[in-house]
């Protein structure tokens, strides 16, 4: 084979699935590609996940996908796991670990596996944080006390801040009767 027929051949076959595997004496060997060669991610053909190509076995029921693919499931399942992610939500990571984020930005580490929430680790090795309930604070806002002949009046006002709700500011007595009627009524959680 000439080597204008050689380059002719091989523009033939630039963006095929063959490829020039061997040249010696004028002869060529043209052989299918590896349909596998670096590829990091796979489908499978049953469900839709995507693993990377290392944690199963890519001979049956998988197809090669893509890095985006991937993460772009990991934060699906992240929503699906926390709803939505807002700044100052916080969380415990398998470890016993807790955080609070301050940025809901995603961010994906190939070499170690690893998704990133702010710069926390909310998934690794098949294992996900745990979001965790918001607080309830109660912030003291005047207080007086009353003795009467053994009887103790507590006049404590609070606001109380819940992230869910917003702000009410109401009286310590009122809101511990709340509480205490919903308690006796089976209502908490």
């Amino acid at each position: 084979m000439t080597n204008e027929n050689l380059e002719r051949l091989i523009k033939v076959l630039d963006g095929t699935q063959f490829e020039i595997e061997n040249r010696a004496d004028g002869y060529v060997w043209v052989s299918l590609k590896d349909p596998w060669e670096g590829v990091e991610f796979c489908k499978s053909k049953s469900s839709d996940s995507i693993y990377l190509v290392n944690e199963v076995d890519t001979q049956n029921g998988y197809t090669p996908s893509t890095e985006e693919s991937y993460v772009n499931q990991l934060k699906a399942k992240a929503f699906e796991l926390y709803g939505e992610i807002k700044d100052g939500d916080s969380f415990e990571d398998w470890r016993g670990n807790k955080f609070e984020i301050y940025s809901d930005v995603f961010r994906y580490s190939k070499i170690d596996n690893r998704l990133f929430l702010d710069s926390w680790t909310i998934h690794e090795e098949g294992k996900w944080a745990k979001k965790l309930p918001k607080r309830i604070e109660v912030v003291s806002s005047c207080c007086s006390f009353e003795n009467d002949k053994n009887n103790y009046v507590f006049n404590y006002k609070c606001k109380i801040v819940n992230a869910d709700n917003g702000e009410d500011a109401r009286n310590l007595g009122e809101f511990i009767s709340d509480q205490l009627e919903k308690y006796l009524n089976d209502e908490v959680d």
